[in-house]
């Protein structure tokens, strides 16, 4: 079978994104509720910055080695977040774009995936335990971290992919969203 897209919404984006920034828990528990975690780092931002603030304030005017390595740590924190934030906004803008083509082929060993038909990556179905079923998208969940990537599509293709699933026996069950 092959599924072919061209158009990626913004909501899709946003959705692969924060499945993405949740594979572990995903992985653990596939029928946890997706949260906006662009929206928590962005938070988790907005409260370090303030508390990074008063570590200098208190370098500056205290001085001593502890002052030190706590504005070290939160200066580091803050590099984390930021990066996090980075990709995120890069990704959705990736994930976003009006000139994406990506071809998804389904063969007896897994999944073929290839974007703007230049690269292409194999994906195998031993790697995965479920589809996640979401709004916007779908998305193959991984047994376990290392053991493949989490792969999605957008939900247009979800009656095709699960008769796939069904008339092949595969054994990866279908999860829905979160009520």
């Amino acid at each position: 079978m092959r599924l072919e897209s061209t158009v990626f919404g913004r909501e899709y984006a946003r959705e692969a994104i924060n499945v993405t920034l949740m594979d572990l828990v995903l992985i653990r528990d596939p029928h946890k509720k997706i949260k906006n975690m662009v929206f928590r780092w962005r938070l988790f931002m907005a409260i370090q910055l303030p508390f990074t603030a008063l570590t200098l304030y208190d370098l500056v005017k205290y001085g001593g080695l502890f002052f030190a390595v706590c504005f070290g740590v939160m200066i580091v924190v803050m590099v984390v977040i930021a990066l996090y934030l980075i990709w995120a906004e890069r990704g959705m803008k990736e994930f976003s774009d009006p000139g994406r083509h990506v071809v998804w082929t389904f063969d007896e060993e897994g999944i073929r995936y290839c974007l703007n038909g230049s690269m292409e990556i194999r994906f195998f179905w031993e790697n995965y335990q479920c589809l996640r079923i979401g709004r916007a998208g779908i998305f193959f969940i991984p047994k376990d971290r290392g053991k493949g990537n989490i792969l999605g599509m957008p939900a247009e293709h979800k009656e095709a992919v699960i008769r796939y699933l069904e008339e092949t026996g595969r054994d990866i069950r279908p999860v829905h969203e979160n009520p």
